[in-house]
């Protein structure tokens, strides 16, 4: 990101507007971390979280179950069962003691998840890394 322009959309509004702020920073703490921020070319722009679908999908918990329609090219739950039965990535998981793995039916298919953290997450075969970081990717890139 050296180097470059950029927009950097955020939902913190605090911080946004400090760092458009003109007067001394609270604490050298605050005023180490806005000069940090402040030395890349970026253009801070407020964007409510609810608004920010990109940072919502990438950093937020959400249920693997419910896939937000917004993904285009996001592999479909039948897809899922498809590439879990071939990969061996996948078998290894379903055996961890460290994970808490449940099925779900899909069609005559077995989808599995891991259900450890309170939410279920889907174990993602290796055959479909690429194509789901590509489809969340694309989010910050509409239109083009």
């Amino acid at each position: 990101m050296e180097g470059a322009i950029f927009s950097l959309r955020m939902d913190n509004k605090p911080l946004v507007k400090a760092l458009f702020k003109l007067s001394e920073p609270w604490s050298a703490r605050q005023a180490q971390q806005l000069s940090y921020i402040a030395e890349y070319n970026m253009e801070p722009e407020y964007l409510p979280g609810l608004d920010n679908q990109v940072a919502d999908c990438l950093s937020r918990p959400v249920n693997s179950m419910d896939v937000p329609p917004l993904l285009a090219g996001y592999p479909s739950h039948m897809e899922f069962a498809a590439a879990q039965e071939k990969c061996q990535e996948v078998a290894a998981l379903k055996n961890s003691t460290s994970l808490k793995i449940a099925c779900s039916s899909v069609g005559k298919r077995k989808l599995f998840l891991d259900v450890s953290q309170g939410t279920s997450q889907i174990l993602v075969p290796t055959s479909l890394r690429h194509r789901i970081i590509k489809a969340a990717h694309q989010l910050s890139h509409p239109g083009v």
